[in-house]
């Protein structure tokens, strides 16, 4: 069993997109779908609209013998519920059609827990040579996703479970979370995360989806820097971080493959009341040859590039606390390199938070392809 979990595991996130942003709800539950206990029969699940499913499932006759069943399924909310209709009669070979027999059999239900767990649920009023199909439940767990599947999994926290953390990275122990390794997470899930150890780190933005009381899947756009082959000089790569982890109150762990095990304790301070009105001012980002990135933040949360920007990325977007009373901080924008060009504007994401000693604003930051960390200092 643990064989097959693990493979489950793995090819799931083999078959996860390059891509972790937002598609539409039904397209979250495209895919194959098995009891592990029962392997050897399963769904495959086909979204053909934003309220309407396709459901093949792959079974059995009572006396073992090999049937199919498909539901065309209305999708409300998470539940998706249809008529199944059974076919036989049509040889191989000759595929016939004339041949085909096609009878309805039941009814079928499937509630979506999430992304990757689930619950059918089915009741026939027929039988197959005297012996009746009847009712029951199954519980289900996705086995793969279709191809170039994008998944956008709600997920919301309960307190305790969101917030910021200390963390470190094995084999190095450092506990300047802002120096050396550091992991935040929003009530909806979003993430970010910093994962350094002798100097070398990843740095991640992404979201995680609960599949059970504490474990998670999550999906992150990542930049590594690691060391060239000339010494002096390092390089960045991006990719796409698939993994799982595990959340209890007031602990992190992400399993960062062969980077490591990025575990988090909870920071102190986290719950101290910050506002948009305190935060609101002037920053300023140092950048090359002893120059400076200014930004202005007005106490509704507007941020723009100031007037003395001469380097860099002009940026436009909003400032937010998602939660009052937790010291995070959502910056959502646009930042355009090419003037007036529409096709230069690329989307921005950062999340981070206030650092009431000395008023400055840490971020981890998805522009593009790549993934940034900074600090905003005020001027």
């Amino acid at each position: 069993m643990k064989t097959l979990l693990n493979w489950l595991l793995a090819s799931l996130l083999l078959t996860l997109s390059s891509s972790v942003w937002a598609m539409p709800i039904a397209d979250n539950y495209s895919g194959s779908w098995y009891d592990p206990d029962q392997s050897g029969h399963g769904l495959s699940i086909e979204a053909v609209s934003e309220e309407r499913l396709v459901i093949y499932w792959y079974t059995y006759h009572p006396d073992g013998t090999p049937m199919w069943l498909i539901s065309e399924a209305d999708l409300d909310g998470d539940i998706a519920r249809g008529d199944a209709f059974y076919h036989n009669g049509m040889p191989f070979g000759t595929f016939d059609p004339s041949a085909l027999n096609r009878e309805r059999w039941g009814t079928v239900s499937i509630r979506f827990l999430n992304c990757f767990t689930a619950r059918l649920s089915y009741e026939s009023d027929i039988g197959h040579d005297g012996v009746p199909y009847g009712s029951g439940e199954i519980n289900l767990v996705r086995l793969t996703l279709t191809s170039g599947q994008h998944l956008d999994c709600p997920t919301i926290l309960d307190s305790g479970y969101h917030g910021n953390y200390t963390a470190t990275l094995d084999p190095e122990l450092d506990d300047d979370a802002l120096g050396a390794s550091y992991i935040t997470i929003h009530r909806d899930g979003r993430l970010a995360y910093r994962g350094e150890s002798v100097g070398l780190g990843e740095i991640g933005l992404g979201r995680i989806t609960l599949v059970g009381e504490k474990m998670f899947y999550f999906v992150a756009q990542y930049t590594y820097k690691e060391q060239s082959e000339v010494a002096v000089w390092f390089r960045h790569l991006n990719g796409i971080r698939q993994g799982t982890g595990t959340l209890e109150d007031g602990r992190v762990v992400l399993n960062l493959g062969k980077r490591g095990a990025l575990e988090g304790e909870f920071k102190s301070g986290l719950n101290e009341l910050v506002s948009l009105d305190e935060i609101a001012g002037t920053y300023y980002v140092p950048f090359i040859m002893d120059s400076r990135l200014y930004f202005s933040i007005s106490d509704d949360g507007v941020v723009t590039s100031d007037s003395r920007f001469l380097w860099g990325c002009p940026l436009t977007g909003t400032l937010s606390i998602p939660v009052p009373g937790i010291n995070q901080l959502l910056l959502e924008g646009t930042s355009s390199c090419g003037g007036t060009d529409p096709a230069s504007v690329i989307s921005v994401l950062a999340l981070g938070e206030y650092d009431p000693d000395n008023g400055s604003l840490y971020f981890i930051e998805r522009t593009g392809d790549e993934v940034y960390e900074y600090r905003w200092f005020r001027d």
